[in-house]
């Protein structure tokens, strides 16, 4: 329902002010530091960077099944919908980019829609027109999937509701303010990533879309996804850092942790069925 997606967002960006507040209030760095610390290393870095959207999205490596549970079931932290919700707007995406029927592409869309994600509150006949796939055979003969993707908004309150009676402070801190960060900065990626708006941008490859690369320093919060040209050109490849001087620190991880054949496969793992 749309009422949960308002609720879900607009708690997560006012949560982002109110832990600043608090902050101001309390001087407690320490606190704050470790939820900001939270945020970028569990909720953005492995459950959406890595698990939505490497992973779900795309296919892009093979994992075991303690590895496929921490990416299926995590994504309730980032509280930016469910794997199946987040794989079949993204995979939309690849295949419109920066074309009419786009859903999140500054080039077709308003600047407030793209960078605070607020073209999920669209209305039905806004998507319809778009021809949004949703029927995705790899996920939805994933019953996991489909079971997080039907409760998910009742896992997220519940998750809500249990850190607000043991302490509130982890509600704000770290269940709320998480969500609000996560649809910023994968707001600003979209935008920054589809404009020529940020000095020293660059492409490598000749693709039919607006996607850019952006320089080496702001993957220090985008964490490899600020070379989106790079993975618009091989969005098969969970490396996004292709050429010499860029990183991408979710594809190290990835490598070391989750990928069961540590990196061997490589760009080859397209031929086993990428889903973009």
């Amino acid at each position: 329902m749309r009422i949960n997606w308002i609720v879900t967002y607009f708690s997560g960006y006012g949560a982002v002010f109110a832990s600043l507040y608090y902050l101001y209030l309390t001087a407690n760095w320490t606190l704050y530091l470790a939820s900001i610390l939270w945020w970028l290393v569990a909720c953005r870095l492995i459950m959406q960077v890595i698990g939505l959207h490497k992973y779900w999205a795309h296919k892009s490596f093979d994992t075991g099944p303690i590895g496929k549970f921490i990416l299926t079931w995590g994504c309730i932290l980032c509280g930016t919908g469910s794997p199946y919700n987040w794989a079949i707007h993204h995979r939309h995406h690849h295949r419109t980019a920066d074309k009419e029927d786009d859903i999140h592409s500054p080039i077709t869309n308003r600047t407030i829609d793209t960078l605070f994600g607020l073209w999920i509150f669209k209305p039905d006949s806004w998507w319809k027109e778009r021809n949004v796939k949703t029927v995705h055979r790899d996920l939805i003969a994933d019953r996991n999937v489909m079971h997080i993707h039907k409760y998910y908004h009742h896992y997220w309150y519940a998750l809500v509701i249990l850190t607000a009676i043991f302490d509130w402070r982890i509600t704000l801190l770290f269940v709320l303010q998480p969500v609000g960060l996560n649809i910023v900065m994968h707001g600003v990626n979209n935008y920054f990533s589809h404009t020529n708006l940020i000095p020293g941008n660059y492409r490598n490859y000749d693709v039919s879309d607006n996607s850019r690369n952006l320089p080496g320093w702001t993957n220090l919060l985008l964490l490899g996804e600020g070379y989106h040209h790079n993975h618009h050109a091989h969005p098969w490849n969970y490396d996004n850092a292709e050429h010499s001087g860029e990183w991408d620190l979710s594809a190290a991880i990835i490598r070391k942790f989750f990928d069961k054949h540590r990196g061997r496969l490589g760009s080859e793992y397209k031929r086993k069925g990428s889903t973009v």
